[in-house]
């Protein structure tokens, strides 16, 4: 007996020594949000350096992709070398989590994603029939309301049916058609109530992202068409940053300029310093042409001349008083979609203060004074919002945190 028992705990033994071992083998469900992680990870940081240096070769205007030129070698070859960085990457993160190969990495992430996918369709469908029996429920308890309420309904037509026959009956004698319309037309609205049910509700709700999904966005990095989007849209930010730091730089130059014009006080310059307000706001968009010709019309340049000829006269209309209103807001709404939350804040306060003045201008002069006054307010605010898109493009620009590594280590030198 004795032994039977040491032979029987043994063999559980084993086995679980070999359910432990097969618990060991499977990887975790969340790694494939780490390798999802790990991938972003390489793209947003780990291969800067290589897009810094390759991203030249993308500096293509868009007229050559569509006027038959397209893609070139060149860049077809800077993608060979992309995937070629992307497989030892995605080699190391096979070796760190204890794969013997990049396949059999892949091979398990594969099995988890199916296997995900089977559990989050049997949850969909378990989903939908406890919907289900949620509206079945809340259906009958409609109908057995509407019922009750018809009931009653009919109850109280038929009454009154009754006692205004027997009083016809009893002043003419009866009227058999009169009783057959009061019962039709109870009938009727009995039919309305019915055909009034209200259908159940429409229920809505939300899956989080997939296994399949999340894998698949991964994966979709290593196609051309997703490499070349990365490295055209580099190339735009850093032509974006170039023009927006030449502009800043710019600013107390051109400052200086618009403050002559505006101290002159002449229609013309204040016509002129307007068009340059609207050129800055629709050059915060540099790459959104369609934008732009929607601001620009919005903006009206040709409006904020008439309103200032309007002024010439001995008292400002109040039809260019809206007029000026109008042009304010615009302006105001056009840089508002384009900056930050507390830059949003500032705006709102230049807006409230400056309005309400509007409603007072009477004499040319005082036009004068508010046109002025409201450009000087708007080129501030383009200014301000030049200068925070450059700290956030810089933020972004691998080269730019470089550069500032390496004056920072000469620096402490």
């Amino acid at each position: 007996m004795e032994s039977k028992h040491e032979a029987k705990g043994s063999s559980d033994s084993k086995a679980d020594d070999e359910g432990q071992s097969e618990l060991q083998t499977q990887p975790p469900k969340n790694i494939v949000m780490k390798f999802s992680e790990y991938a972003f990870k390489v793209l947003n940081q780990d291969m800067d350096d290589f897009f810094e240096d390759n991203m030249s070769e993308f500096d293509q205007d868009s007229e050559e992709l569509t006027s038959g030129q397209g893609e070139t070698l060149q860049q077809y070859d800077v993608y060979q070398q992309y995937i070629a960085q992307l497989e030892k990457h995605f080699d190391s993160f096979a070796a760190d989590e204890g794969f013997d190969s990049v396949l059999d990495c892949f091979n398990a992430l594969n099995d988890l994603v199916i296997e995900d996918k089977l559990e989050r369709e049997k949850a969909m469908k378990d989903m939908a029939r406890r919907m289900k029996e949620m509206q079945d429920t809340w259906q009958k308890k409609l109908l057995s309301g509407n019922e009750d309420q018809s009931d009653s309904k009919a109850e109280g037509k038929d009454d009154d049916a009754d006692s205004k026959g027997a009083d016809r009956r009893d002043s003419k004698g009866g009227d058999n058609d009169d009783d057959t319309k009061a019962d039709s037309k109870a009938g009727a609205e009995e039919d309305v109530v019915m055909e009034q049910e209200a259908p159940p509700p429409v229920v809505m709700f939300f899956q989080p992202v997939s296994m399949d999904s999340m894998l698949s966005h991964v994966l979709s990095m290593t196609e051309y068409s997703t490499f070349s989007a990365i490295m055209r849209t580099k190339v735009r930010q850093a032509k974006l940053l170039a023009l927006m730091e030449r502009r800043v730089a710019s600013h107390e130059e051109d400052a200086e300029a618009r403050t002559e014009l505006l101290e002159e006080g002449r229609r013309q310059g204040l016509i002129s310093v307007y068009g340059q307000l609207v050129d800055r706001v629709c050059g915060l968009t540099p790459h959104q042409h369609e934008l732009q010709l929607e601001v620009r019309s919005q903006l009206g340049e040709q409006d904020w001349a008439d309103m200032l000829s309007s002024a010439e006269d001995d008292a400002f209309p109040a039809k260019y008083k809206q007029v000026f209103k109008r042009l304010v807001m615009s302006v105001c709404m056009a840089i508002w979609n384009m900056v930050s939350l507390a830059a949003q804040q500032q705006v709102r306060l230049e807006l409230c203060r400056f309005i309400p003045q509007i409603d007072q201008l009477e004499a040319n002069e005082e036009v004068v004074a508010a046109a002025r006054g409201f450009l000087a307010i708007g080129h501030s605010l383009v200014d301000d919002t030049e200068r925070n898109m450059v700290e956030v493009l810089q933020a972004h620009s691998h080269h730019h945190r470089k550069r500032k590594a390496a004056e920072g280590r000469a620096e402490a030198k």
